[in-house]
């Protein structure tokens, strides 16, 4: 009974988890962009504001680094 209430605890916090943005691959883009980041500062700031700034994350990890650059990405 244990092992079963377990189990559902590890999955209903995997399933929280995919709900937020995804901060590292936000991370990765604007590294491989050319901005200068610390990669742990930038993971935690966006899992900090990341359930405010949910569209403007996902829209820097859809764009090019041109569209970045010409600033298509708004943050609300």
């Amino acid at each position: 009974m244990k092992r079963i209430l377990l189990s559902a605890a590890a999955a209903a916090t995997l399933l929280l988890a995919g709900c937020g943005p995804d901060c590292d691959a936000f991370c990765r883009k604007l590294l491989s962009c050319g901005v200068s980041l610390d990669p742990a500062q930038c993971r935690t700031g966006c899992g900090n504001v990341g359930g405010d700034r949910v569209a403007y994350i996902n829209c820097v990890i859809d764009k090019t680094c041109a569209q970045i650059d010409a600033d298509v990405c708004r943050m609300p």
